[in-house]
């Protein structure tokens, strides 16, 4: 009886140590095999500006659902399988229904914020596959050419107003920045509560939009680890010009120490965009969430 007992006990360390990383273990992308992992990102953004004495406003609402999955693992790579399950966009500047699926022909052309959604609408349920780093990086995005050529066959338009359409959403940059935003956090290294690092990111989608963001990992217990972030954000005319963009982002990550999967991803961020006749003001709330969903 005591022996059972004693192994009893021995199991349960055994799993509670399996289960709490050590000092020396690295804080890596190492997302489970045979786990679908569903994120959601939202994003709401507001500008305004000054132009002839006038105010000028814009808000935008963007949403993305997004599942992945591990294909296959080397020892410095992963393979996964993105597939999309839902991408809408709202903004104050169009008025338009959305949620209606099938809109008809003149209504799409008369109405850009329609069109966006028409053509998003048919990327549910189609995937492509990214090559992943150790921290998340994005290495290599395939299939991007395939998907919209599939969506210009399903919605009957040109496949040069699709990609146009679509170049911020559905794209080699657009997809890398999403993952790269996503998982800037990861330091590949081992870390611990109270110290601090620094990661830098670059954005290319738009223009080429330099992070530089230090993180602070305020507590490391049972696999779950709270980040705080602070992120200078700049951009420069031909990479090394004139600064025309500054701004700064604060936020904070709950993420998974073996896995370096967020579960939350909360942030604020204003930027400022000089022009040669006005400065654009930027806001942003991001929230993204990521659920594991094992089999």
């Amino acid at each position: 009886m005591f022996r059972l007992l004693s192994l009893c006990i021995a199991f349960i360390i055994g799993y509670a140590a399996c289960k709490q990383p050590n000092s020396r273990q690295p804080f890596s992308f190492n997302p489970e095999p045979a786990v679908l992992y569903r994120v959601a990102i939202s994003r709401q953004t507001d500008q305004q500006w000054e132009y002839k004495g006038k105010l000028q406003h814009i808000t935008d609402l963007r949403q993305s659902i997004f599942n992945f999955q591990l294909l296959r693992k080397t020892d410095s790579a992963f393979l996964l399988k993105l597939q999309f399950v839902m991408v809408t966009v709202q903004n104050n500047m169009f008025k338009a229904n959305t949620s209606d699926e099938n809109p008809s022909p003149a209504a799409v052309h008369n109405n850009p914020l329609l069109l966006y959604n028409y053509l998003l609408h048919f990327a549910k349920e189609q995937s492509i596959t990214v090559w992943m780093d150790r921290k998340g990086r994005p290495v290599r995005v395939d299939g991007i050419a395939q998907l919209l050529d599939s969506i210009a066959n399903m919605s009957h338009e040109p496949g040069s107003i699709v990609s146009r359409y679509l170049e911020d959403f559905i794209s080699d940059a657009a997809i890398k920045d999403e993952l790269n935003q996503l998982f800037c956090f990861i330091p590949d290294k081992p870390k611990s509560a109270g110290q601090s690092w620094v990661e830098d990111i670059l954005l290319v989608a738009k223009a080429p939009v330099k992070w530089s963001t230090d993180f602070k990992m305020r507590y490391n217990k049972e696999d779950t680890t709270a980040i705080e972030c602070n992120s200078y954000i700049t951009a420069r005319q031909g990479g090394d010009g004139r600064t025309y963009m500054k701004g700064k982002l604060s936020g904070s990550i709950v993420a998974g120490y073996l896995t370096g999967i967020p579960y939350s991803w909360n942030a604020k961020s204003e930027t400022i965009t000089t022009t040669d006749s006005y400065d654009i003001t930027t806001g942003q709330l991001l929230t993204a969430t990521i659920t594991a969903i094992k089999p």
